[in-house]
């Protein structure tokens, strides 16, 4: 007599390989949710530091102001000179962009895009000061989530 498996038992096996399919299926789903969520995230914080750390740089750097070009003016844009040439910071599309002499430079990644970029003078006796706003948003959506958004702003005093 031969040996075989019965109905019975293959379908208890089939049950048993649906659970474990599922289970897996889930877990590789939280897995790659979180990936999203991580890479979301480093992006956008990523792109800021990097932002802040330039125009920190560049601030101190600077000679002058020109644009905004007075004490409690705002815009979409801060012009500076340094070594005596203007170099402008200002969004294009859903970049924020450098343009200077030696040509035009995006700043932010790929990955996330810049909807929002707002300059504000300062003034205080004897110093200029700037407040720069930004708003970053991902390019890269976790599955079960809308696409992480952050403001951030800080404020500037030349050297």
């Amino acid at each position: 007599m031969k040996k075989a498996f019965t109905i019975v038992e293959l379908m208890l096996y089939m049950a048993m390989f649906s659970v474990l399919v599922t289970i897996l299926g889930g877990i590789f789903l939280n897995i790659m949710e979180l990936q999203l969520s991580t890479q979301s995230n480093s992006e956008v914080t990523q792109s800021i530091n990097y932002v802040f750390a330039r125009l920190s740089h560049d601030i101190y750097s600077t000679s002058s102001i020109i644009t905004p070009a007075s004490a409690g003016q705002s815009g979409p844009a801060l012009t500076i000179v340094i070594n005596g040439q203007n170099n402008t910071y200002s969004l294009s599309g859903n970049n924020l962009i450098l343009t200077n002499p030696n040509g035009i430079f995006e700043l932010n990644s790929p990955d996330v895009s810049v909807t929002g970029f707002s300059v504000t003078r300062l003034g205080t006796v004897g110093k200029s000061n700037v407040h720069i706003g930004i708003t970053v948003q991902s390019n890269v959506t976790p599955l079960s989530k809308s696409p992480q958004i952050v403001s951030y702003s800080q404020s500037f005093t030349l050297k």
